[in-house]
């Protein structure tokens, strides 16, 4: 158990990693067109979200729940440079919690392949 834990430990620093490192060049690229062209590129959330095929109509056009959608929206506006790293990180823990739970060995699983 004590290998598995220190294997989901690196795949987690991994991925927060790269998470971070990805918010950071989002933002850095925004600095280059701003010190290039002289105004600011904002990326919000919602854009990002929609690159990668979310439908976010329901959210911008709701039928009920009007209120929850509005906080929705406040935070779809946040910068995606910043919300990137506290997205991706989830993503990845759950999963690898899940695997180390019903008791996948993973070191088994990359020696069959």
């Amino acid at each position: 158990m004590a290998d598995e834990s220190k294997v989901l430990q690196a795949v987690i620093g991994i991925f927060a990693f790269i998470a971070i490192i990805c918010g950071g060049g989002i933002f850095a690229w925004q600095i280059y067109v701003w010190l290039k062209l002289g105004y600011w590129t904002s990326i919000p959330l919602s854009e990002g979200l929609q690159y990668v095929g979310f439908d976010l109509s329901s959210v911008y056009y709701p039928s009920d729940w009007v209120g929850v959608m509005k906080i929705i929206q406040w935070l779809l506006k946040w910068p995606l440079s910043f919300c990137l790293p506290f997205i991706t990180v989830p993503i990845i823990i759950i999963p690898a919690y899940i695997l180390i739970s019903i008791g996948t060995d993973i070191k088994d699983y990359i020696r069959k392949k």
